[in-house]
């Protein structure tokens, strides 16, 4: 999930670029903080690589967010805006757990089933897209359409070829059966 820095202290040098702003030493100090089970020195470090509107950072902060960890405690607002602005980025990752957020209730604290397979369908997962289109009525597929449309033409959101198919099965298989 955070990379593959290694545990142990954070090498001098990385640790001089990250506090200089440097966007991957941000990340990879992160990563070290993480691994070392340092969660608040991995939030620092995240949240710094955020602010400069670095798509991993975001997605790590959210997914720390969404998870908790000793000494960070889960706070699914932030998990959210973090996904989210990971998501318009076109994270693949971030857009599916954003999907999941909605479709399970810890957006706004109940289901939305529109936003959520939308969001699914974008990252071009077919693990929970096919669940999507079994318990959707047909008004919801109109409006998971537009969604994608609206995220895909308008903000230049970006998902996969496979998404992006889907989204076309989609919109056929609707109007078949509408």
């Amino acid at each position: 999930m955070f990379g593959t820095a290694a545990f142990g202290e954070i090498d001098p040098p990385l640790l001089k670029k990250a506090e200089a702003g440097d966007a991957e030493a941000l990340i990879e100090t992160g990563v070290a903080c993480f691994n070392n089970g340092d969660y608040p020195c991995a939030a620092k470090w995240f949240e710094k690589g955020a602010k400069n509107g670095n798509v991993t950072a975001q997605y790590n902060l959210a997914t720390m967010y969404v998870t908790g960890h000793e000494g960070f405690p889960k706070d699914y607002q932030k998990a959210l805006d973090g996904f989210t602005a990971a998501a318009m980025k076109s994270h693949r990752a971030a857009q599916y757990n954003l999907g999941l957020m909605y479709l399970f209730g810890y957006a706004t604290g109940k289901a939305e089933p529109v936003a959520g397979c939308a969001w699914v369908y974008l990252s071009g997962s077919v693990y929970t897209s096919g669940e999507c289109s079994q318990n959707t009525t047909m008004d919801q597929k109109k409006k998971i359409l537009d969604f994608i449309i609206e995220r895909v033409v308008i903000d230049g959101v970006n998902g996969g070829a496979p998404a992006l198919n889907e989204a076309l099965n989609f919109a056929t298989q609707s109007m078949t059966e509408s």
